[in-house]
């Protein structure tokens, strides 16, 4: 795994040639890992707060549904920087992804234009992440038991954005599992072993 990323990565810019499955597929692997440590990274700083909010609320013996209110609140105060820091992992991933993609498209015969539908799809639902950050900065502020929660989940769960994120991932696993074009092809020469 550890070559075939140094390899992506020293050919982030390169857009000619053919990468093998098992150079994309580690490859991939590896963004996954980075996009998931970049996840719990973020992540970090709003246990800390909610663990502080649950402490000072049972120090003042607050009750229960009170504590969820509270718990709730302190997590709305997070929604708009996670977003921005799950924007900010989506455009490097997505840089690091797209000339492996390509060369990974053009090892199984195919354009590169293909790699724009993962592309877009993931910045769609970006742009709605973005669009719904107030309203669940709003709702979550005003929760107060989790009936109400579950209620503004299925709300959003309609989101066009969630669902379109799904056929770039499609995508990507459909023309990543194809098998390599035996022989030079019109985008070059087979990808040699790493």
């Amino acid at each position: 795994m550890i070559k075939e990323t140094r390899y992506c990565l020293s050919h982030v810019t390169d857009f000619e040639g053919r990468d093998a499955r098992q150079t994309f597929w580690y490859y991939i692997l590896a963004l996954v890992l980075f996009q998931f440590a970049i996840g719990i990274l973020t992540s970090i700083p709003l246990v800390v707060s909610v663990f502080d909010t649950i402490f000072d609320a049972v120090e003042k013996g607050a009750d229960p549904e009170n504590m969820e209110a509270l718990v709730m609140a302190s997590t709305a105060d997070w929604v708009g920087t996670t977003v921005w820091f799950s924007a900010g992992a989506y455009l490097i991933t997505a840089a690091l992804f797209v000339a492996a993609f390509v060369r990974r498209l053009h090892d199984a015969g195919f354009a590169g234009y293909w790699a724009a539908i993962p592309i877009v799809t993931q910045a769609v639902a970006v742009y709605y992440s973005f669009a719904q950050m107030d309203e669940v900065q709003r709702v979550m502020a005003s929760v107060s038991n989790p009936a109400e929660l579950q209620a503004m989940q299925a709300e959003l769960s309609g989101n066009p954005g969630n669902y379109l994120s799904w056929l770039g991932y499609l995508v990507v696993v459909g023309f990543g599992v194809l098998k390599s074009q035996q022989g030079p092809n019109r985008y070059g020469e087979p990808p040699r072993e790493l």
